[in-house]
């Protein structure tokens, strides 16, 4: 876990001379997608331990999020919801931002309710808008798999 925490600390360090671009893939994504594929329980342990300690910068754990959320691994759904569920109260607003957008790409109707509460205390309008419409295509979601 430690070779991996060290890896992963410069995989986002390098990230920051990147410049993102929203739906288009990077250096940084691939590489996140690898260590996702070989390890994602570890790997998400490991970004939730750079959280905490404030390791990452907002642009690229806003970035990490998008990402997360188009990771298909059924195995570590739950544990990619949960985090980045946690990150929509962050206080940079790309990571906002970000985890919004994951949990939009993870389709899962269970993340409304953090949803909801985020955009309740949400003080950038356009963030709150945008929180809202992912709230209200989840619920159709939700609808959807109930008929």
């Amino acid at each position: 876990m430690d070779d991996l925490y060290e890896v992963l600390l410069y995989t986002f360090r390098l990230a920051r001379e990147e410049i993102f671009q929203d739906g288009m893939e990077s250096r940084f994504s691939r590489e996140l997608e690898d260590y996702l594929s070989a390890d994602g329980p570890g790997t998400l342990r490991v970004i939730e331990r750079l959280v905490t300690e404030g390791k990452i910068g907002g642009e690229e754990l806003g970035e990490a999020c998008r990402w997360l959320g188009h990771d298909e691994t059924r195995e570590t759904h739950e544990q990619r919801r949960g985090l980045l569920e946690s990150l929509l109260v962050h206080p940079n607003h790309y990571v906002k931002d970000g985890a919004m957008l994951g949990l939009s790409f993870l389709d899962d109707p269970a993340a409304i309710p953090a949803l909801q509460a985020a955009a309740k205390s949400e003080v950038y309008d356009e963030l709150r808008q945008d929180m809202q419409d992912v709230i209200d295509d989840l619920v159709a979601t939700a609808r959807e798999r109930e008929a």
